[in-house]
């Protein structure tokens, strides 16, 4: 009989930079891992102690290459603030298209619906918006530029 011992991610977390270009490649990313997930983000993954392991740093890379951005480390999250819905988006609309075409047609509506929801609740505050969502307020501009979504100058800060 042969023992192996494979030892938990926050064990080897040298390893991360290949195991993200991996799930990168594998979830259909078409970028590479430094341009899914930027050094400091890898910083600050190297210091979570990953309790789901590689199944966790799987799912939040997949999540990263569908939304465009990295979410928020479960250790992250308030227990007491909101939580999603559950609702379950009707796939059936999109399966005329190719994968990748329908998976950016979705990320695209979720975020006009999310920035356009989180703006009204900080108040037109790009910075605001930005701190509540966890990103960087260039980060953010650029993604409502990208989106089309105007703002008020005054409201940029």
């Amino acid at each position: 009989m042969v023992t192996l011992k494979v030892p938990p991610l926050r064990e080897h977390l040298e390893d991360l930079p290949l195991l993200v270009e991996h799930f990168v490649a594998a979830a259909g990313g078409d970028r590479g891992a430094a341009e899914v997930l930027a050094a400091p983000m890898l910083a600050e993954l190297s210091r979570h102690r990953w309790p789901g392991n590689v199944r966790e740093l799987r799912n939040l890379v997949e999540a990263t290459v569908l939304m465009g951005e990295p979410p928020p480390l479960e250790t992250d999250r308030d227990p007491a603030g909101p939580q999603p819905s559950g609702t379950i988006i009707d796939v059936a609309p999109w399966l005329s298209r190719p994968y990748t075409e329908a998976k950016d047609l979705v990320a695209e509506q979720f975020e006009l619906q999310y920035f356009r929801v989180l703006l009204e609740a900080c108040g037109g505050s790009v910075a605001k918006a930005a701190e509540a969502a966890g990103i960087h307020r260039t980060y953010l501009t650029r993604l409502l530029k990208r989106r089309g979504i105007k703002l008020q100058r005054s409201l940029l800060y």
